[in-house]
């Protein structure tokens, strides 16, 4: 992952989610770290795809493996094993359940 002053080499199973921020990524590890990354999401939506990992929501990557529940709120929630929670949008409603297989 390309930072200003480093590489950091993540194993995937450690990203519990990524967020859009403009042109940049915020990358959720399991160990709480948080890194801002200086690429688009959808980069990392092509990469983290075939890994298991689904976009939720326009903004929101998940990794399927951190999901605890589906929460019926706002038409479609997911709680994170962390707390975090991610909106599912209309869109992608059905895929998202297809990958967590609900």
């Amino acid at each position: 992952m390309p930072q200003q002053h480093e590489i950091r080499y993540v194993p995937v199973d450690d990203i519990i989610r990524c967020v859009a921020d403009n042109t940049y990524t915020f990358f959720f590890l399991s160990n709480g770290d948080k890194i801002l990354i200086s690429k688009p999401l959808k980069e990392y939506a092509d990469l983290l795809k075939p890994q298991g990992f689904v976009r939720a929501h326009q903004s929101h990557l998940v990794n399927p493996k951190f999901v605890k529940s589906w929460l019926k709120e706002d038409g479609g929630t997911l709680l994170m094993n962390n707390g975090d929670k991610i909106p599912v949008s209309k869109p992608n409603r059905e895929m998202v359940k297809e990958v967590l297989g609900k």
